[in-house]
Parts: C-alpha cells; sequence; structure tokens
C-alpha cells in the first residue's frame, strides 16, 4: 500500500500512487546498493530506524 497522499485535494488514482511510490523505492535502492545499507521494501521503511536525528542548514536556521 503506498504511503497516504499528501494532496488530499489533487485526485490520484491508488495504481498511480503505486507506480511512483515504486520509483522511489527504486531509486532509494539503487544509492542503497551503491553505499552498502540494506534495501527498502516501502517508502516508509526509511523511517524505520533507533535513532533520529534533525538537522538542518545555518543558513536555513532563522
Amino acid at each position: 500500500m503506498p504511503g497516504q497522499d499528501i494532496c488530499p485535494w489533487i485526485p490520484a488514482p491508488l495504481d498511480v500512487m503505486r507506480q511512483k511510490e515504486q520509483q522511489i523505492v527504486d531509486n532509494i535502492n539503487t544509492t542503497a546498493a551503491r553505499l552498502g545499507f540494506q534495501p527498502v521494501h516501502h517508502f516508509s521503511d526509511v523511517f524505520n530506524h533507533e535513532a533520529a536525528f534533525i538537522t538542518e542548514l545555518p543558513m536555513f536556521d532563522t
């Protein structure tokens, strides 16, 4: 199941959302393979971790 539609006012068929999520997952896994990381099965897998670090660039810290 693809992630929740973040723009509910724009109609998006479920099959299109699945296709877009698969494209994202494929891109993540291509990069992950190059870097030696485990592949993901769903985009939401990138948020499954033991620790989180919130960082930002100083130029955006206002």
